[in-house]
């Protein structure tokens, strides 16, 4: 009788055990979709206040930039002399830079003369033919904006504007652009041959021997695409510290 009494008061306890778990989780659902669908409406409400941000803080730039050039010309592209590169002689166009200029905006387009690319530099000469070194495919006339005021609101107003409408992928602020504004980065581009090659000079400390390798493959090309335009290679000298790094761009001046 004893054991069958201590049976069932155990049975009751398990049964009363078992009601109370469910009473909690039966509480406890609600407030925690409550609290996941509460922290969705904040993480919204956090993305919409900072892009309300950012729309602002732009305005403001462009108003103070407004303000800071007030008088200053700002040129069309269309009011601009075109300029080829290639000067038909084998050369490149040089770029004439006027006495008393203190930095320059330039516009890049492709065969079709389609927009490419909006840079500012402080010696275009340089500047144009380091870009037709990166981007031998794309880069076929040119025209500049010079200005006596090295002022970068001035300079970034006078790009903005020419860019303003246009989806110019050189200047996408990502891949489209550093391959315009940055020396070329090879390692991306070695094969699986080439990383095995390199994890094996790696292992003997000649990692830079290997990178010189894989960027002498890609200076070729380069080189063959700006002969096939008539181009005499040299003209175009490539920096030999920066293929030890994986990089490909032409010597600075001296």
């Amino acid at each position: 009788r004893k054991l069958t009494l201590k049976r069932e008061m155990v049975g009751l306890v398990w049964l009363g055990w078992l009601g109370a778990v469910a009473g909690f989780q039966l509480q406890q659902r609600p407030a925690t979709r409550m609290i996941r669908w509460s922290s969705v409406d904040e993480s919204d409400v956090v993305r919409r206040e900072l892009a309300a941000k950012a729309s602002a803080y732009e305005a403001r730039r462009r108003s103070a930039a407004e303000a800071a050039t007030s008088g200053l010309e700002v040129p069309s592209l269309e009011s601009l002399a075109w300029q080829e590169f290639y000067d038909g002689a084998g050369g490149v166009t040089e770029c004439v830079i006027p006495a008393g200029t203190r930095a320059s905006v330039y516009a890049i387009f492709d065969e079709t003369k389609a927009l490419a690319h909006v840079g500012k530099s402080r010696d275009a000469a340089h500047s144009l033919r380091t870009i037709l070194a990166r981007q031998p495919d794309a880069a076929y006339f040119f025209k500049v904006f010079h200005v006596a005021k090295a002022s970068k609101t001035y300079l970034d107003v006078v790009a903005d504007a020419w860019i303003a409408g246009a989806a110019v992928a050189g200047n996408d602020g990502g891949d489209g652009q550093r391959a315009w504004e940055a020396p070329t980065d090879v390692k991306p581009l070695m094969t699986p041959e080439d990383r095995n090659d390199f994890d094996a000079a790696a292992a003997r400390g000649k990692e830079a021997l290997a990178l010189k390798k894989v960027a002498r493959r890609y200076e070729a090309d380069k080189i063959a695409k700006l002969k096939a335009r008539g181009f005499d290679a040299a003209h175009f000298q490539f920096d030999p510290k920066l293929k030890g790094q994986g990089l490909l761009d032409i010597k600075a001046k001296a």
